[in-house]
């Protein structure tokens, strides 16, 4: 048997350097997590997988080794109760993380303080996975729908006083809010303290009319009094004198100046009544400012009773949940974060 040769060319590639097997290993890894259903991609990969859809993409500044992606929303969050005079707009400022499938974990959010620091270039010492996980480009497309249907389920804690129909504003201190509150029930307590005053004050102007006709009569008695006394005092000096000095006969004498005397006894006696009338008049007017006084006291316990009770109203503030309406809710900027 003779054997006989012929040339041949074979097209087939020799060794494949490291740069050339990249793709080939990222294709590989898509594939089987896509036929696994699940798993991260394989990380090493100086630069993010593109994603396929037209989000920022931000690093975090300080971030190092394998990183992880999240969602940062900024958003205008407003609640309105026209029953509690409460109107509330703010900015709020969410952090979602992004789980191996790529699903944003809205119940996972964390609201931020302030922004992070964050840079448009990723750090040298930061790297990637090769490709993306599957589901992040569809999440993100309606991230926005997601993050307005997620926000308007979690409440807004609002400080509120129910019985005075009030809620704090937004930044407003619970000292700040508690004195709006004071101030409005001590206007819903003007008609109640006016009606009060009013019927007091009646009160005390009978009396004050009553105090001062008491101390014009008491004028009257003393001057009276005064009268009755010198009166007394004169007529009976003079009576005994004239008796005395006027009359010649012993029993003359005697018979008139026993009528003197009688007259000086009825003198007395009117004095000793106008001395009564005196005393009256003043017993009175003291039982009269008494009764003033006692009039001033309850009418400043009836006034501290309502000023107690305002306050205790004043003072009934609890914080209530608000829910914002899913159009209350609306995304000011939305980015891919890798950290």
């Amino acid at each position: 048997v003779t054997f006989a040769s012929r040339w041949a060319m074979s097209y087939l590639r020799g060794p494949l350097t490291l740069v050339e097997m990249a793709p080939l290993l990222r294709r590989g890894a898509t594939a089987e997590s896509a036929s696994a259903g699940s798993g991260p991609p394989i990380a090493g990969a100086a630069a993010p997988p593109p994603l396929g859809v037209a989000v920022p993409v931000r690093f975090a500044v300080t971030g190092g080794g394998q990183a992880a992606p999240s969602v940062m929303l900024r958003a205008r969050v407003s609640v309105e109760r026209a029953a509690l005079d409460l109107v509330r707009e703010g900015e709020e400022l969410w952090l979602a993380p992004v789980d191996d499938r790529g699903r944003i974990r809205w119940e996972d959010a964390e609201a931020l303080a302030a922004a992070p620091a964050l840079a448009a270039e990723p750090p040298s010492e930061m790297s990637f996975p090769t490709a993306a996980p599957t589901e992040l480009a569809a999440q993100l497309g309606k991230a926005d729908a997601a993050f307005r249907s997620w926000r308007a389920r979690q409440p807004v804690m609002v400080p509120v006083n129910e019985g005075l129909r009030l809620a704090a504003r937004h930044g407003e201190s619970h000292e700040a809010f508690l004195a709006r509150c004071l101030e409005a029930a001590d206007r819903a307590d003007d008609a109640t303290q006016v009606r009060l005053r009013t019927r007091f004050e009646g009160r005390m102007a009978t009396l004050r009319t009553r105090v001062a006709r008491e101390r014009d009569e008491l004028d009257r008695d003393r001057s009276q009094l005064q009268a009755r006394r010198a009166e007394e005092a004169m007529g009976a000096v003079e009576g005994l004198l004239s008796v005395l000095l006027g009359s010649r006969g012993v029993r003359s004498a005697s018979h008139k100046a026993a009528s003197k005397l009688k007259t000086a006894a009825g003198k007395r006696r009117m004095r000793q009544s106008a001395e009564g009338s005196v005393a009256e008049s003043e017993r009175e007017i003291e039982r009269l400012e008494l009764e003033l006084e006692d009039l001033a006291a309850e009418l400043q316990a009836e006034i501290d009773r309502i000023a107690a009770a305002s306050e205790e109203a004043a003072e009934r503030i609890e914080e209530r949940p608000f829910k914002p309406r899913q159009s209350d809710v609306v995304v000011l900027e939305l980015a891919l974060v890798w950290q």
